[in-house]
């Protein structure tokens, strides 16, 4: 009877090694777990909450594109622009910044005849508010002009070109 006890006392002392080593490994296991899933929930609940604040999507855009994610960032520039002309209209400088970040992105990607139409709205802009209202000037006589040379229209893109640089400090 106490050879009996006792197997069965060694037995259950094994058990209770067993499951004292398994456990702190499953819960080493679930803390790391969780803690890798920190970053994903943030990065998650990042992208969700950015795709209705224009500013954001605005501070993207450069980034993406300096990165050599162009086509990636035009989905985010149309974004912005869109937010910002059902906000604050199609007069609002920030509506013409998040055009000018469109019509560059669409530039990079070789989309000429989607940019050129953006740079002459930017120019029409930027011809009516001077000074600090205006949106990178001279730098969209340029792009423009790039485009009209991409596009063959090379008589106007000259002009716009010797615009530019009469203007330009």
């Amino acid at each position: 009877m106490v050879l009996l006890m006792s197997d069965t006392t060694a037995e259950s002392k094994n058990i209770a090694d067993e499951t004292a080593t398994t456990l702190p490994k499953r819960r080493t296991w679930t803390k790391i777990l969780f803690v890798l899933a920190i970053p994903l929930v943030v990065v998650f609940a990042g992208i969700v909450t950015t795709w209705w604040r224009p500013v954001t999507l605005i501070l993207i855009c450069p980034v993406m594109k300096m990165l050599g994610y162009s086509k990636s960032a035009e989905p985010f520039a149309l974004r912005a622009v869109e937010l910002y002309a059902k906000d604050e209209g199609m007069g609002s400088k920030h509506t013409m910044t998040a055009v000018w970040h469109l019509a560059e992105i669409y530039s990079d990607n070789g989309k000429f005849k989607k940019a050129e139409p953006l740079y002459k709205v930017l120019a029409t802009y930027n011809a009516a508010h001077k000074g600090d209202g205006a949106v990178a000037p001279f730098q969209v006589l340029r792009a423009w002009a790039k485009s009209l040379r991409a596009l063959g229209n090379i008589k106007l893109a000259e002009k716009l070109e010797a615009e530019a640089k009469a203007g330009d400090p």
